[in-house]
C-alpha cells in the first residue's frame, strides 16, 4: 500500500540522524572566549633598542585596507624612529610575507630599514617570546586581550591601544559587545585616529578616560600619490562609487542601496550621464530604475581601488559610527564629492573640516538621497574640477604630518617602560 506523500516525508524526517550539538557549540565551548597569542618569557636584550610588538587580527596582504594600513604605517615609522618592531597576529598569517613587507615599507617611506621589521607566528607548542622590557600595541578589541596578557611578562604597566572605531557596536548587545567594551577599561594608553572618536568613547565608558598625557589623537591622512586629483578634469559620463560592504553592518548597505534608488527615481544620476559602481564586497547587479544599474567592481588590491577612486566623481560611503571612514577622506583628497551620514557628535561641521565637498545628513533614505542629488548636481556643474583653497581642509597632507606627534609620544612611552 502506498502512503500519502506527506506521511512518507514525515517518516523519513523522523529517521533523520540527530543534530550533533557538540559541533554546533564548539566555538563557544573552547577554553577561552577570546583567542590570544601564546606567550612566554625570554631574556632581556639591553644592548639592543627597545622592542614594541604590534598585534593585529591577521597578517594578510589581501586585507591591507584603511584600518590595518594605519597599524602598518605606525609600525614602519616606529622602526625608522629607532625601535625594534615586530608584527604578530591572533589569527591568519600569509605563508609568504614578501608582499606585506614591501607594503609596510612603501606606507612608511622606509624602503630599506623596513627589512628589519619582524613578522612572527606562534602556537601552543611554540609560544611567542616576550622580553621583560617590551611594549605591546593593540590594534582591535580582540588583540587587546593578548596585549593585556603580555603585561604579566613585562615591566610595562600599560599597553598602547590604537582605537579606530567604537568596536562594541560591531556586535549586537551580546557577549562580544561586553568583551569589546571591557578592553577600554584595561590598563592602556589610547591612540585615537580622530578626536571625535575619543570624545564619543569617553561619553559611553567614562572609566576609559586617562590622565593628561596618557592618551593622544590624530587626524588620519591618505596617500597623497594614490589619491591625488586626476590629471584630466572629470567628464561625462560621471562615476558614482558606492562603498558597499553588506557584512559590515555599520556601513549600512541597505540604506545606501535604497537611497541610490530614491535619488534615481527623483531624476538624478540618470543613465547615460552616470555610471554607478560598487566596491568593497562581491555583489550581483542591482536594478536602480530608469535604466540605471549598480555594477560591482571586484576588490583586487589597494592600488586598483585607489585608481577607481580617482576616476570617481562622487563616493557614497556610510558609516553608522562616530568615525568618518577612509573612503570619505580618500575621495576628498582626489577633489571629488563624498556623501555620508552624521552620527552622534560626528556632525556636518566636523565632516566639513575634511573638505567642503563632503555632503552629509542623518542616516535616513530620504536625506541621504537628497545629498546624493546635491553631489550629482555639483558634479554636473563642474564644481569638482575647481581647485579648493589651501586652507579648505584640516586633513594632514601626508602620513608623516599626521603622525608627527604620535610617533615620538609612543617612542617616549616605550623607553619610559623600559626603565620602569
Amino acid at each position: 500500500m502506498r502512503l500519502p506523500l506527506g506521511r512518507t516525508i514525515r517518516r523519513l524526517l523522523g529517521r533523520r540522524a540527530p543534530i550533533d550539538l557538540t559541533k554546533k557549540f564548539a566555538a563557544v565551548n573552547r577554553p577561552s572566549l577570546v583567542p590570544t597569542i601564546p606567550l612566554a618569557s625570554t631574556a632581556a636584550q639591553p644592548h639592543l633598542p627597545p622592542r614594541i610588538t604590534i598585534v593585529l587580527p591577521g597578517l594578510t596582504f589581501a586585507r591591507t585596507t584603511g584600518g590595518p594600513n594605519t597599524a602598518y604605517n605606525l609600525g614602519g615609522r616606529l622602526h625608522a624612529a629607532g625601535l625594534r618592531v615586530r608584527f604578530a597576529a591572533v589569527d591568519k598569517v600569509d605563508a609568504d610575507l614578501t608582499n606585506l613587507r614591501a607594503h609596510v615599507a612603501k606606507l612608511s617611506g622606509d624602503a630599506t630599514g623596513a627589512q628589519g621589521i619582524e613578522f612572527v607566528t606562534a602556537s601552543a607548542s611554540a609560544p611567542m617570546p616576550v622580553e621583560p622590557d617590551e611594549s605591546f600595541l593593540a590594534t582591535a578589541w580582540v588583540t587587546a586581550y593578548t596585549a593585556q596578557s603580555a603585561l604579566q611578562y613585562t615591566s610595562a604597566r600599560e599597553f598602547f591601544y590604537l582605537i579606530q572605531d567604537y568596536e562594541p557596536a560591531f556586535s549586537a548587545w551580546s557577549s562580544k559587545f561586553a568583551l569589546a567594551a571591557a578592553t577600554y577599561t584595561m590598563p592602556h594608553r589610547p591612540i585615537f585616529n580622530d578626536p571625535i572618536l575619543g570624545d564619543y568613547l569617553h561619553a559611553q565608558i567614562p572609566e576609559s578616560r586617562r590622565a593628561p598625557g596618557k592618551s593622544i589623537s590624530f587626524l588620519p591622512a591618505v596617500d597623497p600619490v594614490l589619491f591625488a586629483p586626476p590629471t584630466a578634469p572629470r567628464q561625462h559620463p560621471y562615476t558614482l562609487l558606492f562603498y558597499a560592504r553588506p557584512k559590515s553592518q555599520r556601513n549600512a548597505f541597505e540604506l545606501g542601496l535604497h537611497a541610490l534608488r530614491t535619488a534615481v527615481a527623483r531624476g538624478a544620476l540618470s543613465a547615460p550621464g552616470w555610471e554607478i559602481r560598487s566596491i568593497g564586497a562581491p555583489l550581483p547587479p542591482f536594478n536602480l530604475g530608469r535604466g540605471q544599474t549598480l555594477i560591482n567592481d571586484p576588490w583586487n588590491n589597494f592600488t586598483e581601488y585607489a585608481a577607481l577612486m580617482r576616476r570617481s566623481s562622487v563616493v557614497l560611503a556610510l558609516q553608522i559610527s562616530p568615525v568618518t571612514g577612509y573612503p570619505v577622506r580618500e575621495i576628498a583628497s582626489t577633489g571629488g564629492f563624498a556623501v555620508t551620514n552624521t552620527f552622534a557628535n560626528k556632525n556636518l561641521a566636523s565632516l566639513r573640516t575634511i573638505s567642503p565637498r563632503v555632503f552629509a545628513a542623518s542616516a535616513t533614505v530620504d536625506e541621504i538621497a537628497t545629498e546624493l542629488i546635491r553631489a550629482a548636481t555639483a558634479t554636473e556643474a563642474g564644481e569638482a574640477n575647481t581647485p579648493l583653497p589651501a586652507n579648505a581642509s584640516q586633513m594632514p597632507p601626508t602620513w608623516a604630518a599626521a603622525l608627527s606627534e604620535v610617533i615620538p609620544w609612543i617612542v617616549a612611552g616605550v623607553r619610559e617602560s623600559r626603565h620602569a
